[in-house]
């Protein structure tokens, strides 16, 4: 008996992390409002209670036709109108905490919140980002997710960006 209440002590030592671990790299695309194409990856940290840290890192493009005016070059002369196409990538990488809002069987909601640096076409930028993620575990442990992203940029043309992306999360352990 006293073998067992030693062996039971010793086991019940050792430190144990439930639910602390689950690491995933992901991979998403989608569409912001102010026509933009989006794509992510990053790198997710799981800690007690399904609570996510996330280092990522995202693309965005956007191309639109910009109208310009030429002034005339005599008194008498009308100006003159064009049209050009601009295209402005943007490279973001950033930190975002993801505390779980609910979670089933299969199914989790997160809150996600978090800041990011970066350049684009022009100039510096940084970014603040909310937003709610919604993921579904297959058998295999893989994970799709559908994510909701509202994200203001300072130092930008496009200051308010909202959005959806699609993406899947594969376990690295």
């Amino acid at each position: 008996m006293r073998s067992w209440i030693i062996i039971l002590l010793t086991l019940a030592s050792f430190p144990c992390f439930a639910q602390q671990g689950y690491n995933y790299f992901s991979i998403s695309g989608g569409l912001y409002h102010p026509e933009m194409v989006i794509g992510e990856m990053s790198l997710e940290f799981g800690q007690k209670y399904y609570r996510m840290w996330e280092v990522n890192f995202d693309y965005a493009h956007r191309e639109r036709m910009t109208t310009f005016t030429i002034p005339p070059t005599t008194e008498e002369g009308e100006p003159t109108f064009g049209e050009r196409r601009e295209i402005v990538n943007s490279f973001k990488g950033g930190i975002i905490y993801k505390p779980v809002l609910f979670r089933s069987r299969n199914t989790m909601l997160s809150f996600r919140t978090g800041a990011s640096l970066g350049t684009n076409t022009h100039q510096f930028i940084a970014g603040a980002t909310a937003g709610f993620e919604f993921s579904f575990m297959t058998k295999q442990g893989i994970v799709l997710f559908l994510r909701q992203k509202n994200e203001v940029v300072f130092w930008d043309d496009d200051t308010w960006r909202v959005g959806g992306l699609v993406g899947l999360k594969v376990p690295l352990n």
